[in-house]
């Protein structure tokens, strides 16, 4: 008897065991099935929203072409600025929602012959890059020393170009980096650096320059330098009174730029200041002599857009090289500056953004091209629109294309062309 017992307490045990490990099986299958489901459907909500960032590319790129035919209509008065379609977020391009699509998109494009060409800078920019670097927050021994190596990173000859300058420029900037970290050596005995002497590849590189710290390059107060103050090694982080600090700190809400925002790859080799950021205009007019650069650049920036804060119209741009020249304070210090970095009111760069978002899943495109206009022949797909000319011509009407037939062998086409994808 007490063995059937026994034997029915270990079946019982032995069943209710099986159901809890079944059931712990199920909620595992049923649990991966739930999440596979998610990936599933943020895989597909991600694959929308490239496709809706893609299309913002495609609308900005619209933009640009149709500004470049506008601009091929006028006469003498070619030039970009922040009242043009391509620059106006509002113009379609703002929580656009297109028609059957499951989100929408938002895309901004910015002219990037408003910044300062890297790849243009030599000895002549010192004075630029100097104040660039003291607008940032360097004192003027450091900021001076921080703009020479930058200019000696891209110039081709192995001189330096900072105070009393001893050796090659491996062999001087290795024996600086000793002398900051408190290591005294001689110059026989130094281990010369590797100085590229050639065009940076990426805006990115001012990070390996001597000189150049995460807050320099980011902006002071920026998530990326205080990011990359906290990973440092205790050794590296510089403490107050050392070289390379920026003493005034920005107040909690308030931007400071750093060099990532000065600096373009892509460039025509001048400025656009019709474009060109305030804080650009600033360095760029100081250095040309002002007194007071950002006063000067928040007046130039307040004429070029009316006065107005936002959807700026064109009345008051640089329209014509003439406009820029009745405005005596502004040229004088352009006329120096130009001999540093040509000013210019027309642009051919452009960086696009574009974000496609679907139920909160977002995909960002970042795309830099090159805007122009090219000359093609004409082929056959002109014949319908040659054949309604004629016959409008035959019927007494007045064709509004032209009639010369050796102009009208050729055509001229926008383009845009892209340099750079990032997604």
């Amino acid at each position: 008897m007490r063995m059937r017992r026994s034997s029915r307490g270990f079946a019982l045990l032995l069943v209710l065991w099986m159901t809890i490990i079944l059931t712990m099986i199920l909620y595992s299958v049923l649990a991966e099935a739930a999440a596979e489901v998610r990936i599933t459907s943020t895989r597909k909500k991600l694959a929308q929203a490239e496709s809706l960032a893609r299309a913002g590319i495609g609308r900005a790129t619209v933009d640009l072409k149709n500004d470049t035919i506008f601009d091929d209509a006028e006469e003498g008065e070619v030039f970009d600025a922040e009242g043009d379609v391509w620059a106006k977020p509002e113009e379609g391009k703002l929580d656009e929602v297109i028609k059957g699509a499951p989100g929408s998109f938002n895309v901004t494009v910015r002219n990037l012959d408003g910044l300062i060409p890297i790849n243009a800078l030599g000895p002549q920019t010192l004075p630029l890059l100097q104040r660039i670097c003291e607008d940032i927050g360097y004192e003027e021994a450091d900021a001076r020393a921080t703009a020479a190596a930058i200019v000696d990173w891209l110039d081709p000859d192995t001189v330096p170009s900072g105070d009393n300058p001893l050796g090659k420029e491996g062999v001087y900037y290795s024996m600086l980096m000793s002398e900051d970290a408190g290591i005294t050596v001689d110059e026989e005995d130094v281990k010369p650096i590797r100085i590229p002497n050639e065009a940076y590849q990426s805006i990115d590189c001012l990070l390996d320059v001597y000189g150049v710290t995460p807050e320099l390059f980011y902006g002071p107060g920026s998530p990326e330098a205080e990011e990359a103050l906290a990973l440092a090694p205790p050794d590296d982080r510089r403490k107050v009174g050392e070289r390379f600090i920026i003493q005034e700190r920005p107040r909690r809400g308030d931007i400071v730029p750093g060099l990532r925002d000065y600096f373009t790859l892509y460039s025509g080799g001048s400025i656009n200041i019709n474009t060109a950021p305030e804080h650009v205009l600033a360095a760029y007019l100081g250095a040309g002599g002002v007194t007071d650069g950002p006063a000067l650049a928040a007046d130039v920036v307040r004429k070029r857009r009316g006065g107005k804060r936002d959807d700026f119209d064109n009345e008051s741009a640089f329209r014509t090289m003439d406009t820029v020249s009745q405005d005596g304070e502004l040229f004088g210090a352009l006329s120096i500056a130009q001999s540093m970095i040509p000013f210019d009111i027309r642009g051919q760069f452009f960086e696009i953004t574009s974000t496609g978002e679907v139920s909160r899943v977002r995909k960002t495109i970042k795309v830099t091209v090159i805007r122009g206009m090219v000359m093609l022949q004409r082929d056959e797909s002109f014949e319908a629109t040659d054949r309604a000319r004629d016959r409008g011509e035959r019927l007494g009407e007045r064709s509004e294309r032209r009639t010369d037939k050796d102009n009208d062998l050729l055509i001229r086409q926008p383009t845009v062309r892209i340099l750079a994808w990032e997604d």
